[in-house]
């Protein structure tokens, strides 16, 4: 357990570090990333992946999954597949570093107390790891190396069941932290978080429905289809049979789901499988994370009211609703068969009570440390006692920053359509938010998948496919 109290007397280095923090340290990954964001927005995927390449490069410790995750998504989207999963290789061996090493980071944790949270390496959440290895299962795919999707695919159902998991232990973490307090200011904390003004600026307006959202329906959905379309036994219809019915109880429309369930109890009575050919959309960008201020009474010291800052959730609403797809005389128009606003936004409230925990314990040892510095330095001089109130001032603006890492390059919603394989093998495709249309001829395999990617209405509508077995 992480032996964590207020500061001592002798407290002058503890802000020292702090702000050698604040002069180093409080670039936050977004200012970083700036640059990379940009060229997502406006659709240039393949300058986008130029930047987050240059920024995974650096290796920053603290931030270098995200890079690695925001590179990989950025390649995939540029057709570039073997770098991708190179990307997203390097991300999940440090995902899996962390989850190997102890589970409280000594220097790190310390350093976030007296800094912000921001200052942790990034872990990676539970939708993070999921979406790692589905993008890396269809990467695969589009390499024609189903080998390798199959091992990717096993590996996207132990992610799924490690998400509640790594929750839970982040949870008992922060109530270590604070549990091991010194009395006064661990009842200060708990003071504050129950006060009105916190819960009012960061109250979360229910827009989604909670339930089944602690798995990703379109990941279990791509591994039921991949079982289902490289089906070598009795025993991997039965995996895409239980998948899919999965799938169908999480997805917010259940149409495809449903028939593609369907379809698999046909093929387990002895059916053959049909020339199909599924349409897979990732439209418009994931929740970002900006921050939100607030000042509370944390009395442990004389200092009425600290300021702390937390994160909120800012959704991206600029994006092509649906997309249309006409075979052979046959139109559908796509669904939804997974809403990453809706999974990030669990996930999201799930974490924020440990957000607001830490953020609070580390308020309130900083608020220590501030009135012990400034008493201190009041004591040897009025121009000291000045001196250390200004540094101690400028130190705590500087570090008063949420943390606001998320993978910003995932999509908004995936949307699904399936239709019979033409005999013409050609597609047209319609995204009437934007008007865009593409054309495109698939393979002569009995499966095939076409992968639609659209940023938002005004960027270019990306189009590539694979053919399975």
């Amino acid at each position: 357990m992480t032996d964590v109290t207020a500061p001592p007397p002798a407290s002058l280095p503890l802000f020292a570090l702090a702000a050698a923090f604040a002069l180093t340290g409080c670039t936050t990954y977004r200012d970083q990333a700036q640059s990379a964001t940009l060229h997502w927005q406006a659709g240039n995927v393949q300058g986008a992946a130029q930047e987050f390449t240059r920024g995974a490069n650096k290796d920053r410790e603290r931030d270098a999954i995200i890079w690695r995750l925001e590179q990989g998504a950025a390649l995939r989207a540029a057709w570039r597949y073997q770098e991708s999963n190179s990307a997203f290789d390097a991300a999940e061996a440090r995902i899996e570093q962390h989850d190997a090493g102890p589970r409280v980071h000594l220097g790190s944790e310390a350093t976030a107390l007296i800094s912000n949270l921001a200052s942790l390496p990034y872990e990676g959440r539970g939708y993070d790891r999921v979406m790692l290895n589905t993008y890396k299962a269809l990467n695969h795919l589009q390499l024609g190396e189903p080998d390798k999707a199959r091992v990717e695919f096993n590996r996207v159902l132990k992610r799924q069941e490690e998400a509640r998991a790594l929750k839970q232990r982040r949870i008992e973490r922060a109530e270590s932290e604070l549990s091991s307090l010194q009395p006064v200011v661990r009842d200060a904390v708990r003071q504050a978080r129950e006060h009105p003004q916190l819960r009012t600026a960061l109250s979360f307006t229910g827009r989604f429905h909670a339930e089944g959202l602690y798995v990703n329906p379109f990941a279990t959905w791509a591994f039921a289809l991949f079982h289902l379309a490289n089906a070598g036994d009795a025993a991997d219809l039965e995996r895409a049979h239980k998948a899919f019915e999965q799938a169908l109880a999480a997805s917010p429309e259940k149409r495809f789901v449903q028939a593609d369930l369907d379809l698999v109890k046909a093929r387990m009575a002895g059916q053959p499988m049909p020339e199909l050919t599924w349409i897979i959309f990732e439209t418009g960008r994931a929740p970002m994370r900006d921050e939100v201020k607030v000042e509370l009474p944390l009395l442990v010291t004389r200092l009425s009211y600290i300021g702390m800052a937390f994160p909120k959730l800012v959704f991206v609403e600029n994006y092509a609703s649906s997309l249309t797809v006409t075979a052979g005389g046959v139109t559908e128009h796509t669904g939804v068969v997974a809403d990453m606003d809706a999974i990030v936004a669990r996930d999201f409230q799930d974490e924020l009570p440990v957000i607001v925990t830490k953020t609070l314990v580390s308020a309130a040892l900083k608020a220590t440390a501030t009135y012990t510095i400034n008493t201190e330095a009041e004591h040897r001089g009025e121009w000291t006692g000045l001196l250390a109130k200004l540094g101690t001032a400028l130190t705590q603006m500087a570090i008063n920053i949420a943390d606001t890492r998320t993978w910003t390059t995932l999509p908004k919603q995936v949307q699904i359509a399936r239709v019979p394989t033409p005999s013409d093998r050609k597609l047209s495709l319609y995204a009437p938010a934007s008007g865009q249309r593409a054309d495109v001829t698939v393979g002569t395999g009995r499966v095939n998948i076409v992968f639609v990617k659209s940023v938002s209405p005004s960027t270019p509508m990306l189009v590539s496919h694979a053919t399975l077995p």
